[in-house]
């Protein structure tokens, strides 16, 4: 069964607990996005189980761009060819200071990215994970794998946007999840996850 990245995220987000930590962090200057990529991997780490290896921030789109998250799931090393598909990760997160042209293209950048990601990786060998669970440079996407674009919007004019940006974008898109509502500062509102990936399989 492949993994369900927008539900693991989805439930990283969705706590009361976690909630307000996310509404604390996002009427700060310099966002949020950073620390999320973080709290994520961890979170990602300590609930998936045996065999997932988790990092971030790997050179996996050549020698100069960064994947924000990438996830190799190992059954048996013997046989790769029964493992799930890898998965890469990038994430955007809305601030209350995020200006909508500029937020709407990184979004855009980040679909631009994955595509030609997903036509240019290499589909006939596996990821290597050595045995310490370090995953080898020249393998980080290879094999099969499935590419995500997850957007964290906080108001409905930008959920809008987006939601338009994904739905028009030929990535498979699997529309807007409520996470919760936030209030911190004298602002609120809904905090949304939008999802939507490509796969090179």
């Amino acid at each position: 069964m492949v993994l369900n990245i927008p539900q693991q995220i989805e439930n990283w987000a969705t706590s009361p607990v976690q909630l307000r930590r996310i509404a604390r962090a996002l009427v700060l200057n310099g966002g949020w996005e950073v620390w999320a990529q973080v709290e994520l991997a961890v979170h990602l780490k300590r609930e998936l189980a045996k065999g997932y290896f988790v990092d971030r921030e790997v050179m996996g789109y050549g020698a100069s761009r960064k994947a924000d998250h990438f996830i190799v799931h190992i059954t048996d090393p013997q046989n790769p060819e029964h493992d799930e598909p890898n998965q890469v990760i990038e994430l955007k997160c809305q601030t209350v200071k995020s200006e909508a042209s500029r937020f709407t293209s990184e979004v855009e950048k980040d679909i631009a990215k994955i595509i030609e990601a997903s036509e240019a990786s290499e589909v006939s060998e596996a990821s290597e994970v050595s045995e310490a669970g370090e995953i080898s440079e020249d393998s980080r996407i290879k094999g099969d794998t499935q590419f995500w674009v997850v957007v964290f919007t906080i108001d409905d004019d930008m959920r809008v946007k987006i939601d338009k940006v994904l739905e028009e974008s030929v990535l498979e898109y699997l529309g807007p999840r409520h996470v919760g509502y936030w209030d911190e500062e004298g602002q609120k509102g809904e905090l949304t996850l939008l999802a939507a990936s490509v796969k090179n399989y």
